[in-house]
């Protein structure tokens, strides 16, 4: 599912291109991945650094993958600056649908390899979480994206067989003397708006559909985020209006599915009308715990105390048997 923004903002300049590659999801096995469009096919992507085009079919992240925690899954995409003039490229992860488990516990990374950004943290359901730095790109000039998800370490075992849809957001757009590049999520309808940042998380823009519901649909994609200081500043997120009721992917989606014993939700199974997910324990995995010595401990001692008084008692009726006799 991917979802082309060309046209929907400008700032300083005629916006180049934009688009959204649809499902990277939360934590344990990856599904196969939708099709990628960019506009005006200004930027070009590739699956293997050989054959561009303005589309991507098949799988970008491998199929099949399950994730524990502390596990991660790295894919690589090649970029093309296919327009005549210098530009900037930037990329976001947007949440289309998370089970709560999930959240703050997925992790993405972005960046030209070895210089991989900084871990982002993806939010709750229906927010744009900028990654990475923005990368300048000549005219015709190619480049080597590394993209990095995972699950985070301390993830708890509530998030087993949970799963989260997310698409990577690209922005691709020229440079222009005296402005900062613009984050990805600002590509999205109301990017330009002032922030507001009660109840959400740094980094993270949510989306709201107008009925008050998170999520996005196939023809949409919503976010914003305020004017960064830096390539790496983390930026207060804001709420933005999105057109349309949310949906869940088709089964064409790439979806990270949490390990455990149950086979988990499927991609294109909405978690409402889907089959029942049960926080079940791996068998693998045994259950922290310790048991007390303290009642064994007075259970043998009491026996022996029982033992000892009972010797006693034999003994002195022995003896005054014998006394008597004497």
């Amino acid at each position: 599912m991917i979802r082309s923004a060309a046209g929907s903002s400008r700032r300083g300049g005629r916006l180049i291109s934009a688009a959204a590659l649809g499902g990277v999801a939360a934590a344990l096995s990856l599904a196969g991945a939708p099709g990628a469009v960019a506009a005006n096919d200004h930027l070009q992507l590739s699956v293997d650094g050989q054959s561009y085009s303005s589309s991507v079919s098949g799988p970008v992240f491998e199929q099949g993958q399950r994730y524990v925690p502390g596990a991660s899954n790295t894919a690589t995409l090649w970029l093309r600056n296919n327009s005549g003039e210098p530009a900037s490229l930037s990329s976001a992860a947007v949440i289309v649908r998370s089970d709560p488990e999930l959240n703050g516990y997925m992790g993405f990374k972005a960046g030209l390899r070895p210089e991989l950004s900084p871990r982002s943290p993806l939010g709750v359901q229906g927010t744009c979480t900028d990654v990475g730095q923005t990368i300048d790109l000549r005219p015709g000039e190619e480049r080597q994206l590394t993209l990095v998800v995972d699950l985070a370490i301390e993830a708890p075992n509530a998030t087993m067989n949970r799963t989260a849809d997310v698409d990577l957001l690209f922005l691709l757009e020229p440079m222009v003397p005296g402005k900062k590049p613009r984050p990805a999520c600002d590509a999205l309808p109301g990017g330009d708006q002032d922030p507001i940042t009660p109840g959400t998380t740094p980094g993270n823009t949510p989306v709201l559909t107008p009925d008050g519901t998170s999520g996005t649909d196939s023809d949409s994609t919503t976010g914003s985020v305020s004017p960064a200081s830096g390539d790496a500043a983390v930026r207060p997120a804001r709420f933005t209006p999105l057109p349309g009721a949310g949906t869940v992917p088709g089964a064409g989606s790439n979806l990270l599915r949490i390990a455990g014993t149950g086979a988990g939700a499927e991609a294109g199974t909405s978690r409402e009308t889907g089959p029942a997910v049960s926080a079940q324990q791996p068998a693998d995995i045994i259950p922290a715990g310790f048991q007390s010595t303290v009642e064994p401990i007075i259970r043998s001692l009491s026996g022996t105390l029982l033992i000892v008084m009972s010797v006693a008692f034999t003994a002195a009726v022995v003896l005054r048997i014998r006394n008597r006799q004497a």
